[in-house]
């Protein structure tokens, strides 16, 4: 029963989520940067910095595909597959750290039921995994395409692969280093992708600082450590300088050299260390730091409704309790990804093109609010299921309000069903179709902004080049 429950909550805890985003992805490009990386997808070009070449890669392969969709809709169908993969990992990185909690171990000789114990781990790990799957801004990014999704799924596999590989080590597994090879493969990687993975650092630094150590003390630096971390580098560097060789339509940045791919990966354009280009931004921003904490703050109620925010809450409140060294990993992840990120960018907050634009980096530490809902439905899980010995009626009681919990996680689905949607509309392409409408030929087009001028590049070098074979306007 209990490999049974393991894998059913597996498997749903992947097919849910991807079968509601297939049927809610949106057959139409998004406004913004969305539309610029379907672009790329569809012609193998190159985006604004980094280039994102990945990102593209994997866009161009479901454009290819026999889906049953739109041309851009199988595009953004890529967002909500790897959304549903992240859900899935997700969920095996919660089981993880629902068991780590007993590996320390703590309250250990309160365990009378280990079959209880796992059922509990495995009901709320999916729980939790609904709650991220449909919590506002990470449903809406599931159904366009973009690079965020992509990011998310490296940073869930970090943390899982760091989880996987203590435990490994602790049981002296003989494939230990080779998880800690694809763990560090994967650091070089997902920095290359976008730079923001850097905020979940402190948390993997967190997790390995005592492996760390004591290779140091031991004297133990293995080249291969620092050879499987630069190769996770090289597929950023081979695949831009391949596509940016090709002369696509869409190539931004020019990238012509080892050099030029390395200036492309630190945003010379934007500033390594800046969120957005500041000559961009107004001339006085009003928004002070304290003000994006309070917008997320709030924000984070809307992504998860009431019951998520009160099992976020109760699992802080829970490990406060019982596990501190979790809750200092949660808290991590959460200030590091949420707080401190969103007070030094301090996105100005001014109109509310710029709260959606700042949405995209809750997704991050929303993570981390998931990892606490599961630390907050657990216990719930545990007093009603510590009920579960009686007569049929008590046993029958327990499985209704073992489901009825389950089902609250269906609670953001009600929620955010209609904004999650509000991305899948042709608004955009119907803006595109009325720009250049009256359009003579080589007529001179002028523009100014994101939003004209990826549409704009999308209705030259995708849609032109599709219909007529040749750039159009």
């Amino acid at each position: 029963m209990k490999k049974l429950t393991k894998y059913i909550f597996a498997l749903l805890s992947f097919a849910v989520p991807l079968s509601v985003y297939s049927m809610t992805v949106s057959q139409n490009i998004a406004p913004g940067d969305s539309t610029e990386m379907v672009t790329a997808a569809m012609t193998l070009g190159v985006p604004h910095q980094p280039g994102y070449p990945i990102n593209t890669v994997i866009g161009n392969l479901f454009y290819r595909s026999a889906l049953p969709l739109s041309d851009v809709g199988r595009i953004n169908f890529a967002s909500s597959a790897v959304s549903a993969l992240t859900i899935f990992v997700f969920y095996l990185t919660v089981t993880k750290l629902l068991h780590y909690k007993y590996n320390i171990p703590i309250d250990r000789e309160n365990i009378d039921d280990e079959n209880t114990v796992s059922i509990n781990t495995y009901t709320a790990s999916f729980t939790a995994s609904m709650f991220l799957a449909f919590s506002m801004i990470y449903w809406q990014y599931a159904l366009k395409f973009e690079v965020f999704p992509l990011n998310n799924l490296l940073a869930v596999s970090m943390i899982y692969l760091s989880l996987s590989y203590l435990e490994l080590r602790e049981n002296r597994k003989r494939f230990s280093d080779l998880v800690l090879y694809l763990l560090l493969f994967l650091i070089g990687f997902s920095f290359t992708h976008h730079q923001t993975i850097i905020l979940i650092f402190p948390v993997l630094f967190f997790l390995l600082k005592g492996d760390i150590f004591r290779r140091i003390k031991d004297g133990d630096y293995n080249f291969l450590y620092l050879l499987a971390l630069i190769t996770g580098f090289l597929p950023y560097f081979i695949i831009l300088m391949y596509l940016s060789s090709k002369k696509p339509l869409l190539n931004q940045g020019m990238v012509e050299t080892v050099w030029d791919a390395f200036n492309n990966l630190r945003r010379t354009d934007f500033g390594t260390f800046s969120a957005y280009q500041r000559s961009l931004a107004p001339q006085i921003i009003t928004t002070y730091p304290v003000d994006n904490i309070l917008y997320y703050s709030r924000c984070i109620v809307k992504d998860f409704s009431v019951f998520g925010a009160v099992f976020a809450l109760g699992g802080v409140l829970y490990l406060l309790r019982n596990n501190r060294r979790l809750l200092l990993f949660a808290l991590l992840g959460f200030v590091f990804s949420g707080w401190i990120f969103l007070s030094f960018a301090n996105f100005p907050l001014t109109s509310s093109f710029n709260q959606a634009t700042v949405r995209r980096f809750h997704l991050l530490p929303n993570i981390f609010v998931g990892f606490a809902v599961a630390f907050g439905v657990y216990p719930v899980f545990s007093l009603i299921n510590s009920a579960g010995k009686g007569d049929k009626m008590t046993k029958l009681g327990v499985l209704a309000s073992n489901v009825l919990l389950v089902l609250t996680a269906g609670l953001p689905v009600y929620a955010n069903f209609g904004y999650a949607k509000a991305v899948t509309t042709d608004l955009t392409e119907k803006y595109i179709a009325s720009s250049y409408s009256s359009l003579e030929k080589d007529a001179l087009y002028l523009y100014s902004g994101d939003i004209p001028g990826m549409t704009s590049q999308y209705f030259r070098f995708a849609v032109g080049s599709i219909l007529s074979g040749s750039i159009n306007g």
